[in-house]
């Protein structure tokens, strides 16, 4: 059954909620600064629920918010649920912001240093880090890096008292608890409160969220109508296989 969180009980958390708290470009840049320790003099207007359908595939990726400065281009991701494949999500996410810069026309060069980040209420890899970087390097000489200007970082809200970063240890705080302990938590907080009085915003979700029923819905009748199929071919199937015994049986009788 597809559930539709009702609006007064969203948190910057909720998916479409820090879709659309990140497009203000402010608070975009704050949680950058913060997270990444980029100053970011300019930003692109963030893009929330981004879709990037590679040319080789017809099916794109929507991301949560994508944004670029004049030397970083980054993804930022809130998990508040399902941790499944994380490792491989995060690498094909990778892999398309690549492939989007270099189909806009970069040559490998000039590809700009990215960023995917996953913001997780919970810790998705099991080893109680509250954050985890991570960049390539060469197995038999650890301190032999890549190079190759990508990151990829988990940062665990469940794990925020084990952070020794003031910045970062108060927004997974915010994120798991809810607990503005800051001057900019506590803005992030009052938009949070004021976005759900937008109409616009309501409206927004209420039709993001009918789509979604709507696929789902499909999904679920798709799945039925296969199954029946699946049924139907192995019923007939046996109904042959005792037809043959049957008949099998019957030529022996007649030839004892």
């Amino acid at each position: 059954m597809y559930f539709i969180k009702p609006v007064e009980e969203l948190r910057f958390t909720d998916d479409f909620m820090f879709s659309y708290v990140m497009r203000n470009k402010d608070i975009c840049r704050e949680v950058i600064r913060r997270l990444l320790k980029i100053e970011a003099r300019e930003i692109k207007y963030p893009e929330a629920q981004k879709t990037i359908a590679p040319i080789y595939s017809g099916k794109g990726i929507r991301l949560d918010v994508y944004t670029e400065t004049p030397d970083e281009v980054v993804d930022i991701e809130m998990q508040s649920g399902s941790y499944i494949a994380i490792p491989q999500r995060m690498r094909y996410y990778q892999s398309i912001l690549d492939s989007d810069s270099l189909l806009k026309g970069s040559s490998y060069t000039m590809l700009k240093k990215s960023y995917v980040v996953f913001l997780c209420l919970d810790d998705p890899l099991g080893h109680g880090l509250p954050i985890y970087t991570f960049e390539s390097f060469c197995r038999e000489n650890k301190d032999i890096q890549l190079e190759d200007c990508s990151q990829k970082i988990i940062f665990n809200a469940a794990a925020w008292e084990k952070c020794g970063d003031i910045e970062i240890r108060a927004f997974l705080e915010y994120l798991k608890r809810s607990e503005a302990t800051d001057k900019f938590l506590r803005r992030l907080d009052m938009t949070v409160d004021k976005i759900k009085e937008v109409q616009e915003f309501v409206n927004s979700y209420l039709a993001y969220n009918l789509h979604e029923y709507d696929v789902q819905e499909r999904g679920r009748i798709e799945g039925a109508a296969m199954q029946k199929a699946k049924d139907e071919r192995l019923i007939n199937q046996q109904a042959e296989e005792i037809a043959r015994l049957k008949a099998l049986l019957a030529e022996k009788a007649s030839h004892p």
